[in-house]
């Protein structure tokens, strides 16, 4: 199975609660099972500027359309130092 976790935190990356540890134990669980898993976060500051991450840009800066007047610039990063993408 093919399974997407889109997560406001993901530990050890960003935590404020408990979301954040079980967005990252259970791909880690998961893949231990056979299934392929991707886990997309938000791209907070403190995380993309923190060399223990080895955070690498896969994008170039598009925009994504938010409303009808606003279009938030954004841009995609990767990293598996965790042991997922």
């Amino acid at each position: 199975m093919r399974i997407l976790f889109v997560t406001a935190e993901v530990a050890p990356y960003a935590k404020v609660g408990g979301l954040a540890d079980v967005a990252g134990s259970l791909p880690k669980a998961l893949q231990a099972l056979g299934h392929e898993v991707l886990v997309v976060m938000p791209a907070y500051g403190h995380v993309i500027h923190d060399k223990r991450w080895r955070v690498q840009p896969i994008s170039d800066e598009f925009f994504v359309k938010v409303n009808e007047n606003w279009f938030a610039k954004s841009k995609l990063y990767r990293t598996d130092a965790t042991g997922f993408p």
